[in-house]
């Protein structure tokens, strides 16, 4: 499936991972602080063989930045979490703005609060009026306590 436009005229994903922290300044502008692409959860005695976790929580934000090309408009967002250990979870969808301005666009910034229940590849699929977009990953480890990985 194809989104919109065409390739040449958008929307394009000019971002989607996951950061510790976003902030949005007045004007507009995102910083980004500490990208995640990985999470080391520490248990005193990592077992010989794989198990499920003690569900922990974790919190992270997903910066998604769209620019419109030559296709601004009204467009909806569908993030779903694919844990290793289950069933999809999708988020309440959201309606991006693209604006018409030259390079114009828009960023959304979801604030998640994770129960990660086993280590695993986590991965946020992004569907863009339905269609798929991205996905970003986020790999879920645990080790030793006092050991570095």
């Amino acid at each position: 499936m194809r989104l919109p436009g065409s390739p040449r005229e958008g929307p394009y994903l000019a971002v989607a991972t996951l950061f510790e922290k976003v902030l949005i300044e007045r004007d507009g502008v995102a910083s980004a602080i500490r990208m995640i692409d990985t999470v080391n959860l520490e248990v005193p005695d990592v077992p010989p063989e794989p198990v499920a976790l003690i569900p922990a929580s974790f919190k992270a934000a997903l910066l998604v930045v769209l620019k419109s090309g030559r296709v601004a408009g009204s467009y909806e967002l569908q993030i779903i979490l694919h844990p290793p250990d289950g069933e999809p979870r999708p988020y309440p969808r959201h309606t991006m703005e693209l604006s018409p301005e030259t390079h114009g666009g828009a960023t959304a910034v979801f604030e998640l609060n994770l129960l990660l229940g086993a280590p695993g590849l986590y991965t946020f699929e992004l569907l863009l009026d339905g269609q798929f977009l991205s996905a970003v990953p986020l790999n879920v480890a645990i080790q030793q306590a006092g050991r570095q990985t």
